[in-house]
C-alpha cells in the first residue's frame, strides 16, 4: 500500500473482533515506531504491550470506553523526560519535544498497523495512575496515551454514551486553506509566489 493511501484511509477503529493478533504483527508495528524521528535522536519513547483484559478493563475506570476494555491488544505509550535533560537542559520546551517525538512514533505505529490489516484507536482518556500501578511503570516515566489494537469488521459499530460509532466512518478534515499559509501566518497559499 502506498504511504499516502495509508494516511488517507486509516481511521480510528472502536469496534474490534476477538481474532488473535500475533506478536509478530505487533513487533512489526513497534519496529515502525522505533524508526520515528526524534529531536537529538534521543528516542524518548517506551511501549508496554498488554493483552490481559482483566488489566485493561481497569485502565479506564471513569469513562469505561468499550474499545479500551475489549481491545485484543492495548499499547501503553510512555515518554522518559530524562532523555532530553541528559542531552540538553531541563526546560519545558524539551519535555514538549519529547511528546512530539512520541507522537511521531505513535503515528508510525498506527500506519504500520493499518498496512498489515489491523485497526487502532489512539486514546487519551484513561487513568494514568491505574495504568502505572497495573503495569508497574516507574514514577519518572510519563504515561502519555494508549493505542488499542485489533482486527475489525468494516461494518461493525460501537455504542458509547448514546452515540453509534461505526468503523467505516471517517471524521471530516479541515481544508488546507484553513491552516496552511505562505510566508506569513494567515496569508493564503498559492498566491503566485514561487
Amino acid at each position: 500500500m502506498d504511504t499516502f493511501e495509508s494516511i488517507r484511509n486509516r481511521r480510528s477503529i472502536r469496534a474490534f473482533n476477538d481474532r488473535h493478533v500475533s506478536d509478530e504483527l505487533i513487533s512489526r508495528c513497534l519496529e515502525a515506531a522505533r524508526w520515528a524521528p526524534s529531536g537529538g535522536n534521543t528516542q524518548p519513547w517506551s511501549f508496554v504491550v498488554t493483552r490481559d483484559r482483566e488489566k485493561t478493563v481497569r485502565f479506564d475506570p471513569y469513562h469505561h470506553q468499550p474499545w479500551v476494555e475489549k481491545a485484543p491488544v492495548c499499547i501503553v505509550c510512555c515518554v522518559d523526560p530524562s532523555t532530553k535533560r541528559k542531552k540538553y537542559d531541563e526546560s519545558m520546551e524539551n519535555l514538549f519535544i519529547s511528546y512530539l517525538d512520541l507522537g511521531a512514533a505513535i503515528q508510525n505505529f498506527l500506519l504500520a498497523a493499518w498496512e498489515v490489516g489491523l485497526g487502532t484507536v489512539w486514546v487519551a482518556a484513561f487513568s494514568p495512575k491505574k495504568v502505572r500501578e497495573l503495569c508497574r511503570i516507574p514514577d519518572q516515566i510519563i504515561i502519555a496515551s494508549l493505542i488499542c489494537v485489533g482486527y475489525f469488521d468494516e461494518q461493525a459499530e460501537q455504542t458509547y454514551k448514546e452515540r453509534q460509532l461505526r468503523n467505516q466512518d471517517r471524521r471530516p478534515r479541515h481544508e488546507l486553506e484553513k491552516f496552511c499559509f505562505d510566508e506569513l501566518y494567515g496569508a493564503p497559499r498559492g498566491n503566485g509566489q514561487p
